[in-house]
C-alpha cells in the first residue's frame, strides 16, 4: 500500500523524486545522502562543513534523522540518494502502520489490529507530511515504545532491566529519526501514564511500583549513555542554536473545524470543503489533523459503547488532549483567531519544548482512535456472531470501510526527475572545490544539495537550506547568506542587479572571504545572465562554458591577479542555454 504513493519514482527510475509543497524534498535527499557517506568514510553524522562553508552545520539542531539515513544506507550506495530517499519514505509510511499493529495487537487480534493499524499509520497525518518530511512519516517507533512501555508495567515475569534497555535504545533511536517526535512522546506518554493511573486500581500499581522505577531508571541511564555526544552537540556543540528552532511556530496551528475538513490530499471530499480548508491551514505539508467524518463516527460510537473499558477511556482522553494541543496557544475557529488562551502557550516558555509545532500533535489522535476503532470492532463482532460468522465479519468489514472511505489518499504524489546539471555531472567542479551556486540553495531552491550529494559530496557549498546561529545566537534560516548571494537571489527572483562599483567591491569581498574557488552558474531562474554579467565583472573574467553552464574554475587567484600590475580584459560571457 506504502508502494502506491511513491510508485512514479519505481517506474520511471531511481532519480524521480517528489516535486511537491516547498523544497523539503531536496533537503531530505541531501540528509540521506550525508548520512550515507558519513557511514561509509567514518564521519561525524552530527555536523558537516559541506553545506554553510567555511563555519558548517549542526545536524543535531536541524532534521537530521541519521538512523533512518542509516537504514536505506544499501539502496542509497547502490542507485543514489534519491533513490535512498524514495526507499526511506516508503519504508517510512509501512513501518508507522506496522509499529501502530504491535501496539493494537497487545489488546485486541489480527484483524482488528490492522484495521486500527491502517488508520494511524496511513492517516492524513502521515499522507501530507509524506510530501516532504521523513522525519514525521517514520512514525513507527512511538507506538513501538508504548506497547513496550506497557508490556514492562503489566507483564510481571518482567524483571525491568530488560525492558529498560530495550526502551533506552528505542528511545536513542528515535532521537536520531526525530528529536521532536521525541520530545512529543515524553509529554504524550507523561499524560497517558498519570491518566492510566488515576484511572486503575491503586492497589496494583503500588506492587508494579518497583519494576516500573527500576525499568524507568534503566531506560533513561542507557539513553543518556547513548545520547551524551549529540546532546553535546545541540546544547554547545558548533553551530548550536538558542531559543525555538523557527520563529514563529505557533502559526501552524490546526483549525478547530480541522477534523472535519478534507484538503486536496483526500480522494473524498467535497471540492468547496478542499478550498475552503486551504485558507484556515494554507500549509499544506504541516495540515494533517483531518480524521473524517467515518473515523469520527465509530470512535464515538466506541466511545460510547464501551465508556467502562479502562483502555477506551483512556484513549479517548488522551485523544481530546492531544486535539487541543494541535490547536496551538490561541484557538482558531474557521481561520479567524478568538484570542481563546490554550494549554499549548506553557510549552512556549519550556526549554526543550518551546521549538514543538502545534499542529503535529495531530499524530496522535489517529493512534487514540485506531485503538478505540479497533477495540469496537472487535467487540462489534463478538456480538454479532450470534446471528452468524460471516454475517459478523460481513458487518465489521462494512464498518471498516465505511470509516476508511472517507481517508483514502489522492496518490501517487507528483513526482519530477533530477538531474545534476552538466557543470556538475561532467566533473566541471574539480575535488574539494568550495562552491557557490545560482541558483542559490535556500527553501524555495534547494537542488545544489542534491546535486551535491548526487556526487558523491566532491564539493562544499556556500549557504544553503538549513537551522543556524544567527548573530545573537538565536536560531535563523539566513546564516551563511552574505552580499554576493543575496544578490543573486535577487537575480533568481527577477530583480535584475546592476554590476555597479559598490556592488563588484562586496560581491569581491564576500567571495574572497567565504574562500569560494569555484562559481557555477545553471540556466534556471529569472536572470543568469544577469548573475553571469555580475560575477564577470567582479572577477575580471568571464567563464567557461560546460554544456551550457557558465563555470568560474579559478575564483580566488582571478581575484589576486586584480591586484596585479596587468589586470586582464574581460573576454565575451558566455551565453547561457536554458535545459
Amino acid at each position: 500500500m506504502a508502494t502506491v504513493a511513491y510508485l512514479p519514482a519505481w517506474i520511471d527510475g531511481a532519480n524521480h523524486t517528489l516535486s511537491s509543497y516547498g523544497k523539503d524534498p531536496g533537503l531530505g535527499v541531501w540528509t540521506v545522502g550525508l548520512a550515507s557517506w558519513s557511514l561509509t568514510h567514518a564521519a561525524n553524522p552530527f555536523f558537516t562543513h559541506f553545506l554553510g562553508y567555511p563555519a558548517g552545520v549542526n545536524l543535531v539542531a536541524n532534521p537530521g534523522f541519521q538512523f533512518v539515513g542509516w537504514l536505506v544506507s544499501p539502496a542509497t550506495l547502490l542507485f543514489g540518494p534519491v533513490a535512498g530517499f524514495n526507499v526511506l519514505m516508503t519504508v517510512g509510511i509501512a513501518t508507522s502502520a506496522l509499529g501502530a499493529y504491535y501496539l493494537l495487537r497487545q489488546f485486541v487480534p489480527l484483524w482488528p489490529a490492522l484495521v486500527g493499524a491502517v488508520f494511524y499509520g496511513f492517516s492524513p497525518f502521515v499522507v501530507a507530511h509524506g510530501l516532504a518530511q521523513p522525519g514525521w512519516v517514520f512514525i513507527g517507533l512511538p507506538p513501538v515504545i508504548l506497547a513496550v512501555a506497557y508490556r514492562a508495567i503489566v507483564d510481571p515475569s518482567r524483571t525491568g532491566v530488560g525492558s529498560g534497555v530495550l526502551l533506552g535504545c528505542l528511545v536513542f533511536v528515535q532521537l536520531l529519526t526525530s528529536s521532536e517526535v521525541l520530545a512529543q512522546l515524553v509529554v504524550v506518554a507523561g499524560l497517558g501514564g498519570l491518566l492510566w493511573l488515576a484511572i486503575d486500581d491503586r492497589a496494583g500499581w503500588l506492587e508494579r511500583l518497583p519494576r516500573m522505577a527500576r525499568t524507568a531508571g534503566v531506560a533513561v541511564g542507557v539513553a543518556i549513555v547513548l545520547a551524551a555526544y549529540p546532546l553535546w552537540m545541540f546544547l554547545a556543540g558548533p553551530g548550536h542554536v538558542a531559543g525555538p528552532a523557527q520563529p514563529g511556530l505557533a502559526r501552524f496551528s490546526a483549525d478547530l473545524f480541522a477534523p472535519v475538513l478534507p484538503t486536496s490530499l483526500q480522494l473524498v471530499g467535497p471540492v468547496s470543503l478542499e478550498r475552503s480548508v486551504s485558507t484556515y491551514v494554507p500549509f499544506l505539508v504541516e495540515n494533517g489533523a483531518y480524521l473524517g467524518v467515518g473515523l469520527l463516527v465509530l470512535t464515538l460510537f466506541g466511545v460510547l459503547r464501551n465508556r467502562r473499558d479502562r483502555l477506551v477511556q483512556v484513549s479517548a482522553i488522551m485523544a481530546a488532549a492531544c486535539f487541543v494541543l494541535e490547536l496551538g496557544p490561541r484557538l482558531h475557529i474557521l481561520g479567524q483567531s478568538t484570542g481563546i488562551p490554550l494549554p499549548f502557550a506553557i510549552f512556549e516558555h519550556l526549554p526543550f519544548l518551546q521549538s514543538l509545532v502545534p499542529i503535529r500533535f495531530s499524530l496522535w489522535p489517529p493512534l487514540f482512535a485506531g485503538i478505540i476503532a479497533a477495540v469496537t470492532i472487535q467487540r462489534l463482532c463478538e456480538r454479532l456472531q450470534r446471528w452468524g460468522k460471516l454475517r459478523a465479519i460481513l458487518s465489521c468489514v462494512a464498518v471498516s470501510l465505511g470509516a476508511l472511505v472517507f481517508l483514502v489518499p489522492r496518490w501517487p504524489y507528483p513526482m519530477r526527475q533530477v538531474n545534476a546539471p552538466p557543470a556538475v555531472a561532467a566533473s566541471g567542479i574539480p575535488n574539494g572545490a568550495v562552491v557557490l551556486t545560482y541558483p542559490v540553495p535556500r527553501s524555495v531552491s534547494d537542488d545544489a544539495m542534491i546535486w551535491q550529494a548526487d556526487t558523491k559530496f566532491r564539493f562544499s557549498l556556500v549557504g544553503g537550506y538549513f537551522i543556524g546561529p544567527g548573530p545573537n545566537g538565536r536560531s535563523s534560516f539566513d546564516v551563511g547568506y552574505d552580499d554576493v548571494q543575496r544578490y543573486l537571489l535577487q537575480d533568481q527572483a527577477g530583480r535584475s542587479v546592476r554590476a555597479s562599483a559598490a556592488v563588484v567591491a562586496s560581491v569581491r569581498a564576500d567571495l574572497q572571504s567565504s574562500g569560494v574557488t569555484t562559481v557555477v552558474v545553471v540556466p534556471v531562474g529569472n536572470h543568469p545572465e544577469a548573475a553571469v554579467a555580475l560575477l564577470s565583472a567582479a572577477l575580471g573574467v568571464g567563464p567557461r562554458d560546460v554544456g551550457g553552464d557558465a563555470v568560474f574554475n579559478n575564483v580566488q587567484p582571478d581575484l589576486r591577479s586584480l591586484h596585479g600590475p596587468h589586470r586582464r580584459r574581460e573576454p565575451p560571457a558566455v551565453k547561457l542555454v536554458a535545459p
